[in-house]
């Protein structure tokens, strides 16, 4: 991973959080998911804008409610911007070491077959929400 792959996740990541600040203002429904708007089917990250604009506001059960990858995803997009701009300032790259890290982690059956469990739990609460 290079610096470029830093600087695009950053700008992901400040592009969602001013999305989820403009989606906090705005009364009506968006969908962008292709999956949703396709099929009319949710995908696994259907909510996640939901329930991290309900942390915002600090409805802990809301937001677990509408999607529990909103928590890692809300940390992620507070943290990985302010920690990129600080290895930025100090010429670290502790931020590629943490994402290299982790794509090594997820390459080990202990580590990768939790998580894809984790993801088709969440996929399962959102079908069960989508169907009742």
């Amino acid at each position: 991973m290079n610096r470029k792959w830093s600087i695009a996740i950053l700008i992901l990541s400040l592009a969602g959080l001013v999305w989820v600040q403009w989606n906090s203002h705005t009364s009506e429904g968006h969908i962008l998911c292709f999956n949703q708007w396709l099929y009319h089917f949710p995908c696994p990250t259907c909510g996640i804008t939901r329930s991290i604009i309900a942390l915002k506001n600090g409805l802990w059960t809301t937001a677990l409610y509408e999607n529990p990858l909103g928590f890692p995803a809300f940390v992620a997009l507070l943290l990985f911007p302010i920690w990129i701009i600080v290895d930025f300032v100090r010429g670290k790259s502790t931020f590629e070491l943490f994402v290299r890290t982790v794509f090594r982690k997820l390459k080990i059956p202990t580590t990768y077959i939790p998580f894809f469990c984790l993801i088709l739990l969440c996929w399962g609460w959102n079908i069960y929400k989508h169907l009742c």
